[in-house]
């Protein structure tokens, strides 16, 4: 069967990798999936681009392609109820703010980085 990238499917390889990864949330078990979808085939450097903390600024992971010498800040939103999600515009809009900060002068990068936990530090340093 040809792969069908509808929300049943995604759910079910969502709860897939819940299973393989131990102590993975949905919410991260998602995000995995999106970047094995849509940046790298391997599992492990998914699970390694994951950032997840109570200070990651909404940033829920950072792959880095040193092929393609591209990062890519990814923030997940895994709702699996019945009505269409309204993300509120702001936090969005903040966001994608991120691609200016952390690409811009280096003093707006740091005041980032500094009041992040110390793993997505870590990502975006490396980043």
């Amino acid at each position: 069967m040809a792969p069908s990238y509808e929300f049943d499917y995604i759910k079910k390889e969502v709860k897939e990798i819940a299973h393989q990864v131990v102590g993975i949330s949905p919410d991260n078990a998602f995000i995995v999936w999106f970047l094995r979808a849509f940046f790298t085939d391997n599992q492990s450097q998914a699970l390694c681009s994951l950032t997840g903390g109570a200070r990651d600024k909404g940033i829920d992971a950072v792959h880095v392609d040193h092929e393609a010498r591209t990062v890519f800040v990814v923030q997940g939103k895994f709702h699996q109820g019945e009505i269409a999600p309204n993300e509120d515009r702001s936090a969005l809009i903040a966001f994608a703010d991120y691609a200016h900060i952390l690409s811009g002068p280096n003093a707006a990068f740091k005041s980032v980085v500094n009041s992040a936990d110390a793993n997505l530090q870590e990502c975006l340093e490396q980043a």
